[in-house]
């Protein structure tokens, strides 16, 4: 009787023995985890809130402009995309414009640079005639200067043959300018252009 109360209080002590290890090294654990959380929120570069890149309540008004509001087959038509008020303080260093036009009615024949800057660089021009979307990012050169034009890019279309009504190019979501110095980009808004295309040629009376 008495070698199995012994068996009894020894497999006891065996449990409590191991429940205290598993206690004590949970507490560890825990105590590891908030030294640790303090040592990050302490440290300066853990402890400042990531640079928000966001247009802090600025953006950039752009103008769209065609040569006539009316096109006519055979022609090369300019679309001009320049800056609704060129004094502003936000005048870019570059720019992504991303526009948008039916390509049914016209087509995107060439991409010429703007006028903002002395010296241009080419950073991207895609056109993608099916779905038709153009993109066109331009910036200033390293050692280029501000020249007081207001023009981002102008655009040569043609009237795809056949087209006939009216429609429109617009710029779309994800357009946007940025400066040296600023820690964020600002979108390009604009309103889209309307014309008509009509079923006459460029030569008929």
């Amino acid at each position: 009787m008495g070698k199995i109360n012994k068996n009894t209080v020894l497999a006891l002590i065996a449990f409590v023995l191991v429940f205290l290890i598993l206690v004590l090294s949970y507490l560890l654990l825990l105590l590891k985890n908030e030294r640790d959380s303090e040592g990050i929120s302490g440290n300066s570069d853990y402890n400042q809130q990531p640079v928000d890149i966001n247009t802090q309540g600025k953006y950039l008004p752009v103008q769209l402009s065609v040569n006539s509001d009316k096109w006519m087959l055979g022609e090369i038509n300019q679309l001009y995309i320049y800056l609704a008020n060129g004094e502003d303080s936000l005048y870019p260093d570059a720019f992504t414009l991303n526009i948008k036009y039916d390509p049914e009615m016209v087509k995107l024949v060439r991409i010429n640079k703007g006028y903002l800057w002395s010296d241009v660089n080419v950073l991207e021009e895609t056109i993608d005639e099916e779905s038709g979307m153009a993109v066109v990012s331009h910036g200033a050169s390293f050692d280029s200067e501000v020249v007081g034009g207001v023009q981002l890019v102008i655009l040569d279309f043609e009237a795809v043959s056949g087209a006939s009504g009216q429609t429109s190019i617009s710029i779309e979501s994800g357009s946007e300018a940025g400066k040296v110095g600023l820690d964020y980009l600002y979108p390009i808004i604009s309103e889209p252009v309307l014309f008509s295309i009509s079923e006459n040629t460029a030569h008929e009376d």
